[in-house]
C-alpha cells in the first residue's frame, strides 16, 4: 500500500528550507496509503499511527497538502522522517492545548516542513539525534491545560545532539494578542546536550524560549541558543535557570517586549553554578512607554565567568543589565551598548557587589536616535 515519490521531487515542490536534508537519501511513504486522508473532518492519529508502524525505520512519512485531525497525540518512531509542505496543516481536534505528535526515548527523529494548530510537539525520555525544522506552530493556548500542554516544543526528558531551527512559533499562550493566565512558551524544555536552537521566529507568545537546567550528568554541554527573532513576547524573551553547564553560548538573538507583567525580561539567562556563559551580541528592546514603570531587566545573568558582551539594550527597563553578584564570580561586562535608561537604579547593576566581576567599556545614553519600534534604533557597532 505503500505510495512512493521520490526525494528531489518533494524538495523541488514545496520549497521548505529543511525538506531537501529531511528527505535526503530515505524512501517515502505517502500516509494518505493508510487512510489519513487530508480535508475529510475524520480523525487521523490512527491511520498516521498505521503508517508509522509499517513504515520502519529510515524512511520518510509525506504529508500530503490539506487539513488533518488528531483527537490524541500520535506517537514517533526511531529513525523516520515527518514531512510536509506548502498547504499542509495538522490540527488538534476538541477543545484544550494538548500534543499532536510525541515521542518517548526515540532516536533519529525529524519533523520538518509542517504546519501546527491547537497543539504541539512533546519529547520525552532520552532522545538523540533529534531535528525540528522549517515548522510553523500556532494558536495554542488553554490555561487550564497541564503545565507543558500549552508548549508548542515541550522537551520533558534528556535530550542530546538536538537542532531546532527556522520555525516559526506565533500566538503560544496568547489568546486575541492576550496572555490570561498562561503558562505556555514556544519551545520548552529541560536537560538538553550538544543542542543548537537557532534561527526561530516568535511572535505574540506568552515566553518565547524557556530551558532549565538541573546538573544531571550529561546535561548542559554544548548548548547554543542563536539567532532566534522574539516580536512581542509578553513575560520573557529567553529564559535559562538553574544549574550543570558548560559554555553555554547565547547569541545574536532579537527580543522586543511590548507589555509589562511582573516579570518582564528579555534575557534571563541565571544558570546560578554554570561555568563559562557567555551572552553576546544579542539585541534587546523595551516597547514599554518611557513615562510607565519600567520593566524588569534587559538582560539578567548569573554563573561563574559568566560574560556578558556586545549586545545592545534600549528602552524602559528598570535595569538595561543586571547582574545577580551572589551567583556570579569572575565575570565581565563589557562594550554593551544601552539607551533610554531613565529608571532611579544603575543601568547595569550588580547586586550585592561586584564578587570578582567588572564592568568595562559600556557605552550607555540616554537617546536610543528615535524610533524604538524599530530593532535598529541602536544603530550598528
Amino acid at each position: 500500500m505503500n505510495v512512493a515519490a521520490s526525494s528531489a521531487s518533494i524538495a523541488a515542490a514545496d520549497g521548505c528550507p529543511a525538506a531537501r536534508e529531511a528527505a535526503a537519501g530515505r524512501p517515502t511513504i505517502d500516509i494518505r496509503a493508510f487512510g489519513a486522508r487530508p480535508d475529510d473532518g475524520a480523525d487521523d492519529a490512527a491511520a498516521l499511527a498505521s503508517a508509522i508502524a509499517a513504515a520502519g525505520p529510515d524512511k520518510t512519512l509525506v504529508f500530503a497538502p490539506g487539513r488533518y485531525r488528531f483527537s490524541k497525540p500520535v506517537e514517533l518512531a526511531d529513525r523516520q522522517t515527518y514531512l510536509g509542505g506548502p498547504g499542509v496543516k495538522l490540527a488538534k481536534a476538541g477543545k484544550g492545548a494538548g500534543f499532536i505528535f510525541s515521542a518517548h526515548g526515540r532516536t533519529g527523529v525529524r519533523i520538518a516542513c509542517l504546519a501546527f494548530e491547537g497543539g504541539g510537539v512533546l519529547i520525552d525520555g532520552f532522545t538523540r539525534e533529534l531535528a525540528i525544522t522549517g515548522n510553523r506552530f500556532n494558536k495554542i493556548y488553554d490555561p487550564a491545560a497541564p503545565f507543558g500542554h500549552e508548549s508548542a516544543v515541550f522537551i520533558a526528558g534528556l535530550t542530546d545532539r538536538a537542532r531546532i531551527a527556522e520555525n516559526d512559533l506565533q500566538d503560544i499562550g496568547m489568546r486575541d494578542g492576550k496572555t490570561g493566565s498562561s503558562h505556555g512558551n514556544g519551545i520548552h524544555a529541560y536537560h538538553l546536550n550538544n543542542t543548537v536552537i537557532e534561527r526561530n521566529t516568535f511572535q505574540r507568545v506568552h515566553q518565547a524560549i524557556s530551558l532549565v537546567f538541573e546538573g544531571e550528568a550529561g546535561s548542559g554541554l554544548g548548548v547554543v541558543v542563536r539567532g532566534n527573532r522574539v516580536r512581542d513576547a509578553f513575560r520573557m524573551g529567553i529564559e535559562a535557570q538553574g544549574s550543570g553547564t558548560s559554555g553555554a553560548r547565547f547569541e545574536n538573538n532579537e527580543v522586543t517586549l511590548r507589555e509589562r507583567s511582573d516579570e518582564t525580561i528579555g534575557l534571563s539567562i541565571v544558570i546560578n553554578e554554570g561555568e563559562g556563559t557567555v551572552i553576546q551580541g544579542n539585541r534587546v528592546v523595551s516597547k514599554i512607554p518611557a513615562d510607565a514603570p519600567c520593566a524588569g531587566f534587559g538582560i539578567e545573568a548569573a554563573g561563574v565567568a559568566t560574560r556578558v558582551s556586545g549586545n545592545q539594550v534600549a528602552g524602559n527597563w528598570c535595569a538595561a543589565i543586571g547582574v545577580h553578584a551572589d551567583e556570579v564570580q569572575y565575570s565581565i561586562v563589557s562594550g554593551n551598548r544601552i539607551c533610554g535608561h531613565g529608571s532611579p537604579y544603575p543601568a547595569i547593576d550588580f547586586y550585592n557587589g561586584m564578587a570578582n566581576s567588572r564592568a568595562q567599556k559600556n557605552e550607555i545614553t540616554a537617546s536610543c536616535n528615535g524610533d524604538l519600534t524599530r530593532l535598529d534604533a541602536l544603530g550598528t557597532r
